[in-house]
């Protein structure tokens, strides 16, 4: 059985989210695009950004912006669903490939925030 702490700052990284999510970068957002030419803010950090085939977007996509509610899927099994404004997660569900999950607010495309952060099962120890 899992375990939940709450944080003021969660932090959720892995090859889905880089060290943008710590807070520590402030840079502007590197904006992606999925297979239908609709526009998000990258969470995978200062990378390339993601081929628009590796990632698929369930929500609506308004003046060429992910918007409302809706999950990205990306190719590593990383899902992000949540409350998207003109691209940007403002409020979500974190599922990374490798087991963290995160729930809670996003601020600058970045976990953080109030939320609850579960690690990993190999993470935890017995």
């Amino acid at each position: 059985m899992g375990y939940r702490r709450l944080l003021v700052l969660a932090l959720a990284c892995s090859s889905f989210i880089s060290e943008a999510c710590l807070g520590q970068i402030e840079d502007p957002p590197q904006w992606a695009t999925d297979s239908k030419g609709c526009k998000f803010a990258s969470p995978f950090g200062k990378g390339p950004a993601p081929a628009p085939d590796t990632i698929l977007w369930s929500g609506e996509c308004q003046d060429g912006y992910f918007s409302g509610a809706g999950t990205l899927m990306a190719a590593d099994g990383s899902i992000l669903k949540g409350d998207f404004v003109a691209g940007s997660i403002t409020r979500g569900v974190l599922e990374l490939a490798g087991g963290k999950r995160y729930e809670g607010q996003f601020k600058g495309n970045r976990a953080e925030g109030r939320g609850t952060l579960q690690e990993s099962p190999s993470a935890r120890s017995n």
